[in-house]
């Protein structure tokens, strides 16, 4: 390839810059190290679409999460330091994120086993770091890891080798280096193994039943981790599941195939969303919405199986960007708490728009697209999933009816669990708070410039794809949630110096 000798020393200069980063302790300069490291990554990544080594898919997932992955990596700096982290904690984030893009930009199927992989033993890892510090996480979280998500994953690769094995008559290696923006020959596989394909991406999308692993995983994990495995990783799940049924010939049984999706969909909507309603860690309850917007996410997959139209695929994608920007928002955000008051139990942190002014904006607007705000990325994808789903099953109503219940039962439980969050930034506390900490605004930037990438990604994401109308409509809505932001965070603070000011009196 012509452009490989401009694409490695992209790919060497990146990464020297992340290792200078790791070499100094001035904030400053790791801050800029970091910027300039992740923005020559976005480079190269918009390098591989443009010589087409890439293809849309891998471009819109990786470019974006590279965005995420930067403001995820500046955070860790001050969460590392004030909860007492060892260093390596900043160099296994770093490196697990670099993974995780280079998983999405794999231009071929090896390249995306071999960084997957990777991504595995490096959740693990940080899992484990979270064990040996958190106070309030299981310590069989990482065991649960490894044992179901990584293992059913391998399980689902190695069948699908094998299926091509079978099929071709020998393992051609130009089936796993052919890039994926190639024609691919189609494999028949027989609806035995299906479900040995299937298992492994689906436990890693957090399915029901296959979902057990997640809540303990992404609770006990640091904060800039959870950030990562809830916003980027679980969605590895789908994204694997689209790479290899690209290879194999669905014609005979996607719609079977997207009708029980449907189902384990609808399960995981109901249960997700039902068990995020009554946890009182906030980041159990947070892990918990994951596995019900997963729900969600596999229904317009399933959508995407039976119609095979291109709107299905864009709405898969808005889905998964819409999940990192409030995943990796709010997790961030509830490892604030853990600095602030050294604790995740939701009773306990109340008032939040006054202890952490600036975040709690960039919460606010997380939370805007999870309820589904007009001008979100979270509103765009309910209303498009809708109008999509009407356009293209009309022909099929029971399937038409099946899909919208599902959508109308994540739409009511995702704005019910929005609600409740939002007390966070309001209600008053049930006795005074203990603030271990006072955090400064620097502190609270990251989560705020997160926030803000619930709005900002939705007219970029519309742009890339050449919807011209939708990006100029996203960006005329844009002012809608940062209206409604503001409007809640003046009103809780003047409904907090209210309380306060009550129980000066009475005291």
């Amino acid at each position: 390839m012509n452009s490989l000798t401009t694409l490695i020393p992209l790919v060497i200069l990146s990464l020297l810059f992340i290792v200078l980063s790791h070499r100094t302790n001035v904030f400053q300069r790791k801050v800029v190290f970091k910027v300039i490291g992740y923005s020559v990554l976005a480079v190269l990544i918009v390098l591989l679409y443009t010589e087409q080594v890439i293809d849309i898919v891998s471009f819109t997932l990786a470019s974006s999460f590279t965005i995420l992955s930067l403001i995820i990596s500046t955070y860790t700096l001050s969460y590392m330091k004030t909860l007492h982290y060892p260093h390596t904690l900043e160099i296994l984030v770093d490196v697990f994120l670099y993974a995780l893009i280079a998983a999405y930009a794999a231009p071929n199927i090896i390249i995306l086993v071999s960084t997957w992989t990777l991504v595995e033993i490096l959740g693990f890892m940080l899992i484990k770091t979270g064990e040996e510090h958190s106070l309030e996480g299981p310590l069989t979280s990482s065991r649960g890891f490894l044992l179901t998500s990584t293992a059913t994953y391998e399980l689902s690769v190695f069948t699908f080798i094998a299926v091509s094995f079978f099929t071709l008559g020998n393992l051609s290696p130009n089936l796993l280096l052919k890039t994926f923006t190639e024609g691919i020959s189609k494999i028949q596989a027989s609806y035995i193994v299906l479900p040995l394909l299937l298992v492994g991406f689906l436990t890693k999308a957090a399915i029901t039943p296959l979902h057990f692993w997640l809540p303990s995983a992404h609770s006990t994990a640091p904060s800039p981790a959870s950030a990562a495995l809830s916003g980027f990783t679980v969605s590895l799940g789908y994204y694997g599941l689209y790479r290899v049924l690209n290879y194999i010939e669905m014609s005979d049984f996607s719609q079977y195939l997207g009708v029980a999706l449907i189902a384990l969909g609808g399960f995981s909507v109901i249960y997700g969303g039902v068990e995020a309603l009554s946890q009182r860690d906030v980041k159990r309850l947070l892990a918990y919405s994951t596995i019900m917007t997963d729900g969600f996410i596999l229904v317009l997959f399933a959508l995407y199986l039976i119609t095979e139209t291109q709107q299905s695929l864009i709405l898969i994608l808005a889905g998964i960007l819409a999940q990192a920007a409030y995943k990796t928002t709010l997790f961030c955000e509830a490892g604030l708490f853990e600095m602030l008051y050294e604790t995740r139990y939701i009773h306990l942190i109340r008032g939040a728009i006054r202890s952490l002014p600036i975040s709690s904006l960039g919460g606010l607007l997380a939370v805007s697209s999870l309820i589904g705000v007009p001008g979100t990325l979270g509103f765009a994808t309910k209303i498009a999933s809708i109008y999509v789903a009407f356009g293209e099953l009309s022909a099929n109503i029971d399937i038409l009816v099946s899909v919208l219940v599902v959508f109308t039962l994540y739409i009511a439980l995702s704005a019910v669990i929005g609600v409740k969050y939002v007390t966070l930034y309001y209600a008053p506390p049930i006795k005074p708070p203990l603030i271990v900490r006072r955090l400064t605004p620097q502190q609270q930037l990251p989560v705020l410039l997160l926030g803000l990438t619930n709005i900002i990604l939705t007219p970029l994401y519309f742009h890339v794809l050449g919807y011209t109308w939708l990006t100029l409509l996203t960006i005329l809505l844009a002012p809608i949630p940062l209206i409604t932001v503001y409007l809640v965070a003046h009103t809780a603070s003047i409904s907090l110096k209210r309380v306060e000011g009550v129980l000066a009196w009475s005291s």
